[in-house]
């Protein structure tokens, strides 16, 4: 939780002013991105009424939310980059995707339980460019 407080202040905003939610129930094991489906139509509820600047992701693993959310678009932007995450050799990604016709850029972060964002300003600045 530390990580996103800082990311947040970073960004300007505070925790409670964040839209955040559980990809799926930490109860359900997800081996296949397909495992996630069922969840999908509660997300694109949650995007339709928030209309997110930027969608903040965090791990991306062949099996991550980041992931999820690219193969979810409806259309993807030409836009696809990464920066160094500022942690061994780790990157942190970003796509335009394509949500309820709405275009957004999606980041994806080394998961959080790992990853050490605090005092990384170069990627909350990238973060920024993107739209955040």
């Amino acid at each position: 939780e530390q990580n996103l407080m800082w990311l947040c202040a970073e960004l300007g905003t505070s925790l409670d002013r964040v839209c955040r939610s559980h990809f799926v129930p930490s109860s359900v094991l997800v081996q296949e991105l397909e495992d996630a489906l069922p969840y999908w139509p509660t997300h694109l509820d949650i995007l339709k009424g928030v209309q997110p600047e930027v969608i903040i992701t965090y791990g991306i693993s062949d099996v991550s939310p980041f992931w999820f959310m690219y193969e979810q678009s409806e259309a993807l932007g030409d836009s696809w980059d990464q920066v160094k995450a500022g942690q061994g050799n780790w990157r942190c990604k970003t796509f335009t995707g394509e949500y309820n016709g709405r275009r957004v850029p999606v980041v994806g972060l080394p998961h959080l339980s790992r990853y050490k964002l605090s005092g990384k300003s170069h990627v909350v600045e990238w973060i920024m460019e993107l739209g955040a």
